[in-house]
Formats: C-alpha cells, structure tokens, sequence
C-alpha cells in the first residue's frame, strides 16, 4: 500500500496494476473537467444507513469554499450507536435545531442551481430524499456527478477480484494520502470542504506522458 502520494511510489503501485494507469489517467481528467465548471459540494450526517434513516446535519460549500449552508436538523428517528460513534451528534444537541421543513426553499434554490457532487453523493441524495418524505415534502431532484470515492478509487487503484472494481476508500483516507488536512472530519463542512480539496489535488496530478519532453 501507498500511505501517500507522490509520483514515484504511485509508479511503482502502478506496476503491479498494469491497467490501472488508464482508469487513473480517467480520473484525473473527471476532476479537471469537473474543477473547469460550477458546482456546490453536499455532505450530510445521518441517523444511520437504512431506508429509513434521516439526516441529522447538511453542509453545503460553494466551488470557492464558501460556505453555504451548515445547520444541525431536529430529527425523529434516534441515532443508531453506530453513527454516533461516527459523527457525535446526539439527541439533544438537535432539539433546538431547525426540521427539515423550515429549510425546504433553502434546499431547492441550492441543489436545484448549480450540479452537486459529494464523495458519497448517491447516499446523500437518497438520504436527502427519504428524510424529505418522512416528513411529507416533495423530493428534490438534481443533478449529481459521479461519487468523489468512486473517482478517487479508480485514481488510487486497489482492485478487488471478487467485485471487479476498484476499492472504495474512506473521505479521511482520500485526503491523508494526498498530502490534506483531515481536521474536523465528520463534520459535515469540514467534509465538504475536504471533499472539494480532494477534487483540486487530484487534478494536480500529472497524466502518463504529461511533463515529459
């Protein structure tokens, strides 16, 4: 394993998966494309992972880092223990919070703007959508790019035999192995945002061939 990139040690890996350079080489040019265009980056923290589960924190950030919604979400179902160990946001830390209700319209004028992406941005569409019909509002659709995690697998290159895929790995991973910050993670900014420095570093990287001459 690599515990950190740097274009010698990503060669070496490389070797030992001879067709991993294409699908990194993909990845690389997913985050440039990506990084050339407007979005906003979502993240959420949940009462668990079950359809019937519900946020109990959203953070949004522009393309520019700039914070456009952080709030707690007062919830129904408890916490499974599970996630509490993950995010710490317990029961009563969301009594005097905002239902989802109060920042529907936020919700639409954001995710209905600009293209979303997130490192697990599938889970957090369905999260968004199921804890919306909990409580009997319509669902919001848009527009999301492919996960962040899915690309970074496919940038990093752990294959796995059995599902034929490469490895998804954890936001924390991503960006320890790319030379980032992983403080406040967890937290649904600081994931956002960690996401987002995820996307630029991967664009720093250098495609086959590029530089050479």
């Amino acid at each position: 394993m690599i515990d950190q990139y740097n274009p010698e040690s990503m060669a070496e890996w490389e070797a030992s998966f001879p067709d991993h350079a294409a699908a990194r080489d993909a990845a690389i040019r997913w985050a440039r494309v990506v990084l050339s265009t407007d979005f906003i980056v979502l993240d959420t923290e949940t009462t668990g992972l079950d359809h019937d589960d519900e946020a109990v924190s959203i953070g949004i950030v522009a393309r520019d880092g700039r914070v456009l919604l952080n709030t707690l979400l007062c919830h129904e179902k408890p916490c499974g223990q599970c996630a509490l160990a993950v995010h710490g946001i317990d029961w009563e830390m969301t009594r005097g919070a905002p239902r989802i209700a109060e920042i529907y319209e936020t919700l639409v004028d954001l995710l209905g703007g600009a293209p979303v992406i997130g490192y697990n941005a599938g889970f957090d569409y369905r999260i968004i959508q199921q804890t919306l019909d909990r409580y009997g509002l319509y669902s919001i659709h848009w527009s999301y790019s492919s996960d962040v995690m899915q690309k970074f697998a496919e940038f990093y290159g752990e294959w796995n035999d059995y599902h034929q895929s490469y490895t998804w790995k954890k936001l924390t991973f991503a960006a320890s192995f790319l030379g980032l910050s992983v403080a406040g993670a967890h937290g649904v900014v600081a994931d956002a945002l960690m996401t987002l420095r995820v996307v630029e570093a991967m664009t720093r990287a250098q495609l086959r061939g590029e530089g050479d001459g």
